[in-house]
């Protein structure tokens, strides 16, 4: 009963998960936040969450294409970039050479470490580290 009740709490703290998310109804996907439902495809890749993003028209063809494959590329959107890249983290704000002020991006749990770039809604660089 203890152990009933503890995941039943630990559930409840993650109803915000990418694999709460892909357990949703395709009704209740429709009012998860795009950026949300993005990641959550990112981890999941639930054909559900797939349908929703391709109701929203949020990505290109190319954009589709990245993401498939976990990769990434310089004019991608920001909402396409969460879609294929299940580890990021927001790691901080700066001014960086050209770009100017960008978010920058990271990841964890991954062999390859990178800062990704994003002003406004686009990607604009990226640098390996």
């Amino acid at each position: 009963m203890k152990n009933l009740l503890i995941l039943i709490l630990f559930l409840a703290g993650c109803a915000g998960s990418p694999l709460a998310i892909s357990m949703k109804t395709a009704e209740q996907i429709k009012s998860v936040p795009d950026e949300q439902l993005c990641d959550a495809y990112a981890s999941v890749k639930s054909e559900k969450i797939k349908t929703e993003l391709i109701n929203r028209n949020l990505f290109t063809e190319d954009e589709w294409r990245a993401i498939e494959i976990h990769n990434f590329f310089v004019g991608m959107s920001k909402k396409a970039l969460f879609a294929a890249r299940p580890n990021l983290y927001l790691t901080g704000a700066s001014k960086v050479g050209n770009y100017g002020l960008c978010e920058i991006y990271s990841e964890f749990a991954t062999s390859v470490n990178i800062y990704i770039y994003v002003r406004g809604d686009k990607v604009v660089g990226y640098q390996l580290y």
